[in-house]
């Protein structure tokens, strides 16, 4: 390493301290998804990214969609997708299929791949310890196995991170006859950020942020201003779970809440550690 490459180090690190202090054992909730989860050197960088934070003492929870490895499964068995308001409308056959790809593929291989950089991970997917009560979301039209969470078992999810595991939940409920549910996984994020009074809680996306009328991203809105823009739907379709799920985990007690771009390197750090962060803040 050459001595201007040397500096600049320093300065990063410099820049990122006062950061760093701030987080050290406070909780943050990030929820990956979207295509980001497809481009393996952004899901590789991530993996890195969550391993360090828990390195600098920061208490990391995982929450990871799959919506894009879910649209390939149903294509492959010629089953067409649907949505409504942003939520996937999920039948008995396509909710095996969600079940199966987001325990077996994606919940196993994020999980192994935090390992890997030398994090302690816990999976939470179909098969494990079962910590979100789920119902059905009652609609005008029938979702499916589409649930809302009921109930978030704190307890367990305080005493693994008290023993340095970084949780990684799939977005599978289930309710009191132990049926399975498919949750918008912005939704599980909020939920859980709300239920432990997270210090923030971060939604990544395929978009840099909430964005205007005219495509330009608006870097702080607080919760009036983001009803404004549902109500002139400049928000709408799949960022809409995104801004309520902000809005609904800041009045359950989490400090601060992102949406950022997560086909972005080191997006999640970026935001932490760095003065400028990215993306959308979404705060009271």
């Amino acid at each position: 390493m050459n001595k201007n490459k040397a500096k600049e180090v320093v300065e990063i690190l410099k820049e990122a301290l006062p950061y760093i202090q701030k987080f050290a054992s406070k909780i943050c909730v990030v929820k990956f998804g979207g295509a980001a989860m497809t481009i393996n050197k952004v899901k590789e960088e991530f993996a890195k990214d969550i391993a360090l934070m828990r390195q600098v003492g920061i208490h990391v929870i995982v929450v990871h969609g799959g919506g894009p490895q879910i649209d390939r499964a149903l294509k492959e068995v010629n089953i067409e997708k649907k949505f409504i308001n942003g939520l996937r409308v999920t039948d008995k056959d396509s909710m095996n299929i969600v079940a199966k790809v987001l325990s077996d593929e994606i919940n196993q291989e994020l999980s192994e791949m935090i390992n890997s950089f030398g994090g302690i991970t816990i999976n939470i997917n179909k098969d494990s310890e079962k910590i979100l009560l789920t119902e059905k979301i009652s609609s005008q039209i029938d979702l499916g196995y589409v649930g809302q969470i009921k109930n978030v078992d704190t307890n367990f999810l305080i005493n693994a991170l008290q023993s340095n595991y970084i949780p990684v939940i799939a977005p599978l409920g289930f309710n009191e006859n132990n049926e399975i549910f498919n949750i918008n996984a912005d939704d599980v994020a909020c939920s859980i950020a709300a239920s432990i009074s997270a210090e923030k809680l971060i939604l990544m996306t395929d978009q840099e942020g909430v964005l205007n009328d005219n495509g330009e991203l608006l870097t702080n809105l607080d919760v009036a201003e983001v009803k404004k823009l549902i109500k002139k739907e400049i928000i709408s379709g799949g960022m809409l779970p995104k801004v309520n799920a902000c809005i609904t985990a800041l009045g359950g007690g989490v400090k601060k809440t992102h949406i950022i771009d997560g086909r972005v390197e080191h997006a999640v750090l970026l935001e932490l550690f760095t003065n400028t962060g990215i993306g959308t803040l979404v705060n009271k």
